[in-house]
């Protein structure tokens, strides 16, 4: 099972304007910050294809 680390690494997402509109809209209107929700959506991605994970996270799959 996948766990969320302690320490973060910095990434560059590039969305599609329409996505970004959604999730400034719901960041502003739940307070939650847009970076909480894009960590959220990878973990549950994450998870369910874990089975296509080659040991550790890391670690996964071919380049």
């Amino acid at each position: 099972m996948l766990t969320r680390a302690r320490r973060t690494e910095a990434t560059l997402v590039r969305l599609p304007p329409a996505y970004q509109a959604a999730l400034d809209y719901l960041s502003r209107r739940t307070r939650v910050r847009k970076s909480e929700y894009i960590r959220e959506a990878l973990h549950d991605l994450l998870e369910r294809n874990e089975h296509l994970l080659v040991g550790e996270p890391g670690d996964a799959g071919p380049s």
